[in-house]
């Protein structure tokens, strides 16, 4: 599992603009027990996407995980939010292959 997070990594450091992508990090980051990593992965998403879905739910999850009530407090206000008026699904693949499938007419980021 280390080897598919270090590849996320790197390919969240190469295409910072994918959310989703990030999200899937940080879930795999929470998945892992890294659950500061899966707040701060989280949080860096949400400075450029800050009604993500995935990211909000990953970054209440995890700040609840830490602790952290009031921030968590707030990350699931405004999921609850936003998720009202729609059917409160967050599209978090389950597996890489379902991510890489629904990329595949994307070119690969380069490897460092």
């Amino acid at each position: 599992m280390d080897d598919v997070i270090r590849i996320l990594s790197n390919a969240v450091a190469a295409d910072t603009t994918n959310p989703d992508l990030r999200a899937y990090l940080a879930h795999l980051l929470a998945e892992q027990g890294r659950t500061s990593d899966a707040l701060e992965c989280a949080q860096q998403g949400l400075v450029t996407n800050p009604a993500h879905l995935g990211l909000l739910s990953i970054a209440a999850e995890s700040a609840n995980r830490l602790g952290l009530g009031q921030e968590s407090t707030g990350y699931t206000e405004l999921l609850t939010a936003l998720r009202r008026g729609d059917d409160g699904g967050i599209d978090v693949p389950d597996s890489i292959d379902e991510l890489l499938a629904g990329w595949s007419d994307t070119e690969a980021p380069p490897e460092s």
